[in-house]
């Protein structure tokens, strides 16, 4: 397990999307947003895969609508709960067909999006229940969201400390968080040298 700075994953793993489907990619735009610099501890492989893949859905989501489009990915605290790293991808694809849950996606491996009128278990879509169970395996939650106007992939995972926020806690607890430059700051000490 490694920790990492999570835009920096992100941006490499898009790098390499960009790479290898350079043809697929016409018309596709990124757009990382950094709300937050945060970092997770995690199995760079496995992860890499799970990013990886929600990629491809989004990609394939927006090619299907046979347009240009956007895949947005912000990055951040989720709201209200500083301990959880919040990893939103947005694309302005074709969304879920009507009807169909997300878990149900999710748990019979089928595809992502409207094009798909076939419910039956097959290759193509397989990665998200794979996708969901790595993402389990790190302590995390993934879930789908999609009305007209695309589908928003959302990945929850604990947040890891840097180096610096876990010494600065350490000093806290051990009271050696002390601001102050006076060697008297004890309250008693205080009152008696007075």
């Amino acid at each position: 397990m490694f920790q990492i700075h999570v835009k920096s994953e992100i941006d490499k793993i898009i790098r390499d999307v960009k790479l290898s489907q350079k043809a697929n990619l016409a018309g596709v735009t990124f757009d990382v947003i950094e709300k937050k610099q945060v970092y997770v501890r995690i199995h760079r492989d496995l992860m890499r895969f799970a990013f990886l893949n929600i990629l491809k859905n989004a990609i394939e989501a927006v090619k299907s609508g046979g347009k240009s489009g956007s895949i947005k990915i912000t990055i951040g605290l989720k709201e209200g709960d500083t301990s959880v790293v919040s990893i939103s991808f947005f694309d302005n694809g074709i969304g879920l067909r009507e009807g169909i849950s997300p878990k149900v996606l999710v748990e019979l491996g089928t595809s992502f999006n409207k094009d798909n009128d076939n419910l039956e278990r097959s290759n193509h879509g397989v990665g998200l229940f794979v996708t969901d169970y790595i993402i389990k395996l790190h302590g995390g939650i993934f879930s789908i969201t999609s009305a007209d106007g695309g589908t928003e992939v959302v990945v929850l995972l604990p947040r890891d400390e840097t180096k610096r926020e876990k010494r600065d806690r350490k000093d806290r607890i051990e009271g050696g968080a002390d601001d102050s430059d006076d060697e008297y700051d004890d309250p008693i000490l205080r009152q008696q040298i007075g």
